[in-house]
Order: C-alpha cells, then sequence, then structure tokens
C-alpha cells in the first residue's frame, strides 16, 4: 500500500561498452451525516450481549451503531484476527488533522503512494553534482513526513517499488544526464525514446547503490517501521514484450533479465532483521501474460529469498467478478508466497457510456456493495483457508484525491467549449471529499443492511 509474471529464458545481457538504448512506441447512498455527527472514529464499543443474533452468527450492525452513537468502528480492528489493514498515505493524509485521526483510528499501517518512489527521491540536481556516474543522490524530504508519522503512532510502513520500469530516463544514461535522452514524436503520434546508456556492470552498481541507500537510511533513521520492500516490479506487461515476455524496459535492455535477480540479491543484503522482500505486479488479470507472472515469481523464488507477492488489480463496478478474482488469487497463491492485495479500491470509471448517465446516489449504492463483496470473497478465502492473503492496503483515503478527481482541462459535451474541472467524479474511496463516512465503508466492514449484489 501498498491496494507481472513471466516465462524466464535464458539471461539476456547487453554487456560491456555503452551503447545506445531504443525504447520502443510509448504507445448506496446514505444521507450525509449532519456536521455535527462526524465520526469521532473510536473503535465501537458492543455490548457482549449484543454481538449475536438467535443463531449465533456475528452481528455486522456497524452502521446502525454508527448512525445511534456517531462512533466508527475500526477496519483494522475489525479484521485484526484475519489480516492487516492499511493505507497508501500521502503527505497530507497525516499532516491534516481530521485525515490524520482517521488514518491513525482506521488503518494499523501505511504505505506511501508517492513519497518513496524513484521518481520522488531521487534528485537530478544533487546527483548531477555530486559527478559519480555509479551513485544517485537521494533526497528524503517528502518521504520524512510519512516515516516520522508512523514512528510516532505506532504504525509499521510497507515500503515502496525499488526498482521498476517507471525510474526517470536519466537514471539510465551514461553521464546521469537529461541531455542524453532524446524523445522524438512519430507520425502515429506515439514517442519513441532513445537514451546514451552505460555498460551493465555501471548500471547494476547504480541499482546496488540505489537500494542500498533506500534501505539504510529508513534503517537507520527509523528502525523497525519499514517492514517490507516491493523489490521489482511489472517485470512483464502484455502489450510491451519480447519473446521472452519481459518487458523492454531500459533495466532489460541494460542489463537482461538478470537485473530482476540481482535486485533480490542486493536487497537480500541490505534488509534489516524481520523485513520482507515481495514481487509486486498489476497483471494478473490479462489473460495473455498471467502464466508467465507466476512463473517468473517461481523463479525467483528458487533463485534467491523472497516471502510475498504484492498484487494490484484493477477494480472497478464491474470486475473482477467472484470467479475472476478467486482465479487471479488461485494463480498467485501457485507461487507459494504471502499475498498482500494492494491498490484496493472500487472505480466507478468502469470505461463505458453508462457510466456518464449513473446519478452519484446509484455510484454510491453500487461502490458499498462491490466492497462488501470483495471483502466477503476475501474473508471466505481465509476461513476457509484456501489462501495465504495477509493483508490488504486501501489505495486512497477519500474521494478527493483520486486522480479522477483532479481538475484538468476536457471539452463539455454540451456546450463544446474546454473549461477545467473534474468531468466525471470517481467515487472510489471510504470517504466522501469532506471526509464525511460513506456506505463503501460500511461495505467493506461487509455491514448487515448492505446487499454484496
Amino acid at each position: 500500500m501498498v491496494c507481472g509474471l513471466l516465462l524466464l529464458s535464458s539471461a539476456f545481457l547487453f554487456g560491456g561498452c555503452a551503447g545506445g538504448i531504443e525504447i520502443g512506441p510509448v504507445p448506496t447512498v446514505t444521507p450525509r451525516p449532519a456536521e455535527d455527527a462526524r465520526p469521532t472514529l473510536a473503535p465501537t464499543p458492543i455490548a457482549e450481549d449484543d454481538k449475536k443474533d438467535e443463531g449465533n452468527v456475528l452481528k455486522r450492525n456497524y452502521k446502525e451503531q454508527y448512525m445511534q452513537t456517531g462512533i466508527l468502528p475500526s477496519l483494522s480492528e475489525v479484521y485484526k484476527d484475519k489480516l492487516l489493514i492499511g493505507l497508501s498515505a500521502t503527505q497530507n493524509d497525516v499532516t491534516d488533522e481530521k485525515r490524520k485521526e482517521i488514518v491513525t483510528k482506521q488503518f494499523g499501517y501505511v504505505s506511501c503512494k508517492t513519497e518513496l518512489s524513484a521518481g520522488t527521491v531521487l534528485d537530478y540536481a544533487a546527483t548531477r553534482a555530486a559527478g559519480n556516474l555509479k551513485k544517485a543522490v537521494l533526497d528524503f524530504k517528502s518521504a520524512d513526513t510519512i516515516l516520522q508519522y508512523a514512528k510516532e503512532n505506532g504504525k509499521t510502513v510497507m515500503g515502496p517499488v525499488l526498482i521498476s520500469h517507471e525510474m526517470p530516463n536519466w537514471f539510465f544514461t551514461e553521464h546521469f544526464s537529461e541531455d542524453e535522452v532524446v524523445i522524438t514524436e512519430l507520425e502515429d503520434g506515439t514517442t519513441e525514446t532513445k537514451i546514451i546508456s552505460p555498460s551493465s556492470d555501471v548500471m547494476l552498481a547504480r541499482m546496488e547503490n540505489y537500494i542500498k541507500d533506500m534501505m539504510e537510511y529508513c534503517n537507520t533513521n527509523y528502525p523497525d517501521v519499514v517492514v517490507s520492500w516491493d523489490v521489482v516490479s511489472d517485470a512483464i506487461h502484455s502489450s510491451d514484450r519480447i519473446d521472452k515476455k519481459l518487458r523492454n524496459s531500459a533495466w532489460y535492455q541494460t542489463v537482461g533479465e538478470e537485473y530482476i535477480y540481482k535486485a533480490y540479491e542486493f536487497a537480500n543484503n541490505y534488509r534489516a532483521q524481520g523485513q520482507k522482500l515481495y514481487y509486486r505486479e498489476d497483471g494478473l488479470d490479462d489473460s495473455i501474460g498471467k502464466n508467465s507472472i507466476v512463473t517468473l515469481v517461481k523463479a525467483i523464488n528458487e533463485k534467491t529469498t523472497i516471502d510475498g507477492f504484492s498484487i494490484v488489480i484493477p477494480y472497478t463496478l464491474n470486475v473482477p467478478n467472484t470467479f475472476e478474482f478467486e482465479d487471479i488469487i488461485k494463480l498467485a497463491n501457485q507461487t507459494g508466497l504471502e499475498l498482500h492485495l494492494t491498490g484496493f479500491c472500487v472505480s466507478t470509471d468502469t470505461g463505458s457510456v453508462n457510466d456518464k448517465d449513473r446519478t452519484e446516489e446509484e455510484s454510491l449504492e453500487k461502490v458499498a456493495k462491490k466492497y462488501k463483496a470483495m471483502m466477503s470473497w476475501v474473508e471466505k478465502y481465509l476461513d476457509d483457508g484456501k489462501y495465504n492473503i495477509t493483508s490488504v492496503t486501501f489505495a486512497g483515503l477519500s474521494d478527493d484525491e483520486h486522480p479522477d478527481n483532479q481538475p484538468k482541462e476536457y471539452v463539455d459535451s454540451t456546450t463544446g467549449e474546454t473549461v477545467v474541472g473534474v468531468e466525471l467524479w470517481n467515487y472510489a474511496y471510504l470517504f466522501d471529499k469532506d471526509l464525511n463516512v460513506k456506505d463503501a465503508f460500511f461495505g467493506a466492514l461487509q455491514d448487515d443492511s448492505l446487499k454484496a449484489y
């Protein structure tokens, strides 16, 4: 938080001397509580005699209790005996007092949404000034806010992706220079990126130093806070695979497939005692690449030490359904690793023309139902002992944080004018833009008052 596996063939190395890299074309609704009824966000006390009905079945009447008392239950407390519940958090989530109160009461751990990503911590100017072509300079100012919050509030942090195809292009250039990145616009509207690259040995040195610096900074300044790292992510991608089914990333082009195993070798060398190492992938819903993804994770597990598999699933109102969801979990479970569901949310953007026809009330109702369905599936798997799901990381706290809800230019379908705003609001998260609790929250708690379908 948090909410790709491939067939590996022989190592493909671009060795030795510097050369040019070519990266191909880049190609529901409960009335909102009155202002004075906002949650105090303490765990809900439940009288012992009221917990079960005549059939000795646990009642899930959290919404009813909230309406009576104004006190919200804690997600992490409700599920504490079954799995960990966390949040992919921003700096604002832990500095704004209202948001911080919710995060502290609702979630057992946090992950950094972007604050520990390579795009944030890599300092281009400082790296250029340092002049060490085997070591980039990192800046942790943004991450410190969340790491310090976790340290002071008894929370743990699930670490970020360390090695991915989304690292800045300049990191892969021979002299750490943006001037060595040439982006050309093609006739079909896509772009082609060419990079003047260093040798594979230099890139492996950069990789090791990056992993070392990330881990040592967190482990030294925030001991026992960061409990896991997503070492490699999305090494396979169905729309950008070569014959070996590996993503044709700059890492692959400079080092070959060996970069995957070297990343885990370095991470194992520098991780603190008890820290877990994961592989992260968002392609298990892809009918073409999913088996290759599992094969890759198994290969990593055979060659080095890996503890878990972080799974990102593109959840919407329509997908996945119960059969698709279990197929993905079943496939991931074949790796024999613990499973972490991250990027957990329910997007109301389904890609359908009908999205604009739904009212806000209809969207909110459907989101709540889907949250209930998804959490009931997870709980059933755990109760049946079928799959080793250990944690769920919710993708965001409130709807105003969703990327779709950030103002941008679009053409008004009625007037034809270009305006700035939010064309279609996405109701994906548990709280609304004013931090009022939504039925989605109670859906995640599997409240009896809500239907799952």
